[in-house]
């Protein structure tokens, strides 16, 4: 049985979207900052199952 690899989400949140990249997986994607998109990002993150998400905000 093989251990999980350390999963790490990044997200850069600006005004009008959010940009998004998961490792190892090496994996990018792009939000927006509706509430349905939000709601989107956070259950894509939730199927990820990172071990940590860092946030840098950007926006004004």
């Amino acid at each position: 049985m093989s251990e999980k690899a350390f999963c790490v989400i990044g997200i850069d949140i600006a005004k009008e979207s959010c940009e998004l990249a998961a490792l190892p997986e090496r994996s990018q994607w792009s939000s927006g900052v509706t509430p349905a998109a939000l709601a989107a990002l956070v259950e894509r993150c939730r199927n990820v199952h990172p071990d940590l998400i860092v946030c840098e905000a950007t926006g004004g």
